[in-house]
């Protein structure tokens, strides 16, 4: 699932190579889930940003303005136009948050007590006195 925030730069990871034929772009269409309407991005293969292309491949995308919400996409090995794909690379889902996703950590402390008794406490069960 790719997660990526409208009016901004995203930098996505990917393992687009593994299944790329010898095209020189990507194209990912988004299609709104919602709306039914398709947005194209370009993304060169030589704008790839991964120090190891062959274990991934990363890229900067902004997708402007479009609406936040559920996105379908498709990715095309291609040198001009989709129509004119050599593959299709991957599909999956996308969502265009305004957010980020963050997560909560805490500092638990766990505290021991000794009991006069040993490690059981008496008042709690009486078979270990």
């Amino acid at each position: 699932m790719l997660y990526l925030n409208p009016d901004t730069t995203n930098t996505i990871t990917v393992t687009w190579t593994e299944r790329a034929s010898t095209g020189n772009r990507y194209i990912l269409r988004l299609t709104s889930i919602a709306k039914n309407t398709t947005t194209d991005f370009t993304l060169l293969k030589s704008a790839n940003l991964s120090s190891h292309t062959n274990r991934y491949d990363q890229f900067s995308l902004a997708v402007g303005s479009l609406e936040t919400g559920s996105y379908k996409y498709e990715v095309y090995d291609t040198n001009s136009t989709v129509a004119a794909a050599l593959a299709v690379v991957e599909t999956g889902l996308a969502f265009i948050q305004t957010v980020t996703i963050g997560f909560n950590t805490y500092v638990n402390s766990i505290t021991y007590n000794v009991y006069a008794g040993g490690i059981f406490d008496p008042t709690f069960d009486q078979t270990f006195n």
